[in-house]
């Protein structure tokens, strides 16, 4: 007996003795008990000898084969799956039961949703909600919710991937309509149905920042957009206290003992929330002005700056300037809790070994050995 390349595809001879090609389709054990089949796997006959010609067909019926295996894992949605289908003797196949058509289709979830949801949503994150959706649809079709499985949302999601997008993008795309399938799918379905948009998982790696060298750091103090509007608060900010730009909405400006800082009250760790007292070179900056200014638009004159400063290396952004605020730290041979506590990494070490107006002092004292030799911050 021959044996190719293909899984099940096998040269064997018939009962009259000619030699034919077979493929065996596999059942898994949920699509058997759906079926009420013990069978865990069927043998059909290509009928025919031809190895190209058997490919050519092996490949046409697993292909369908596979499209009726996805449409009976409905058991991921549903808690009881043989009432999904009813067997239909005229045409010989199982249909959709009634039931289930009556639950609404992903496009008048995406308008359910959007009513929901309008008075609590900025109007950017609304214009966003119809690409959302239509993704989806565009993906496994504009099905209704009962049907929408867990492998559905994973072929969305791999989509995404073969079409560029992030993986942090991929992953809040999903979370959103898990989400949105909490606040308005779940009532119209029975109460133990499965969220199709859990427990996937999207690697997301942000890429490490590199430093900008002391030269780079000239230019882009120097530089400004095509609108002559300038970055060089922010990147002195940067540098020398190693903010966030997510950070300077919501830093506020503190004297803790006697020491000036830069509080952060909110973050998304922990650690996050800390103070940072202010270097001598950044003293004379208007805070107040730079927490008024909005992170995209920042961001944006930021990557024009950096542009017209000639500044193309990749490995560069916006967290570069906390990445050379860190590596000054690390030159300078600041103790590694207190580097941390300023980086926002950890704090339990120095909370518990100072008071706050003692860390703040000797915080203060770490800040002022960053410098960044070569550098005209004046």
């Amino acid at each position: 007996m021959a044996r190719a390349a293909i899984p099940g595809l096998r040269l064997k001879r018939d009962k009259r003795g000619r030699r034919t090609w077979t493929l065996r389709l596999f059942f898994p054990k949920r699509v058997r008990d759906l079926l009420q089949n013990p069978d865990k796997e069927q043998e059909i006959s290509l009928s025919t000898d031809s190895y190209e010609r058997a490919k050519t067909l092996a490949a046409k019926v697993l292909a369908e084969h596979r499209e009726k295996m996805d449409r009976l894992f409905f058991e991921l949605t549903l808690p009881d799956n043989r009432g999904a289908f009813t067997y239909n003797d005229a045409t010989e196949e199982y249909e959709l039961d009634a039931a289930i058509k009556r639950t609404p289709r992903i496009s008048e979830w995406r308008d359910t949703y959007v009513s929901e949801v309008r008075e609590h949503l900025s109007a950017k994150s609304l214009a966003m909600i119809p690409g959302l959706f239509g993704d989806l649809i565009a993906t496994v079709g504009d099905q209704h919710l009962a049907t929408l499985t867990w492998h559905d949302v994973r072929r969305w999601l791999d989509a995404l991937k073969l079409r560029g997008v992030k993986g942090q993008t991929r992953r809040h795309k999903c979370g959103r309509l898990q989400r949105a399938w909490t606040v308005s799918a779940r009532p119209h379905l029975a109460d133990d149905a499965r969220n199709p948009f859990e427990g996937h998982i999207v690697i997301a790696s942000k890429p490490v920042a590199d430093e900008f060298t002391t030269a780079e750091l000239q230019l882009l103090l120097d530089a400004r957009s095509r609108r002559g509007a300038s970055i060089r608060d922010f990147v002195l900010v940067g540098i020398f206290s190693g903010l966030r730009l997510g950070e300077f909405a919501r830093m506020e400006i503190r004297t803790v003992g006697e020491t000036r800082c830069i509080w952060i009250p909110r973050s998304k760790t922990e650690a996050g929330k800390r103070i940072v007292p202010i270097h001598d070179a950044i003293a004379s900056i208007d805070f107040e002005a730079l927490k008024r200014r909005k992170g995209d638009s920042v961001a944006h004159l930021f990557m024009d700056v950096r542009k017209r400063a000639g500044i193309v290396r990749p490995g560069l952004n916006f967290r570069s300037l906390r990445r050379n605020f860190v590596g000054a730290l690390e030159r300078a041979n600041v103790d590694p809790m207190e580097a941390a506590a300023l980086a926002g990494h950890s704090r339990s070490w120095t909370y518990k070994r100072y008071g706050s107006g003692a860390l703040a002092a000797r915080l203060k004292l770490a800040v002022d050995k960053v410098e960044f030799p070569g550098l005209n911050v004046a």
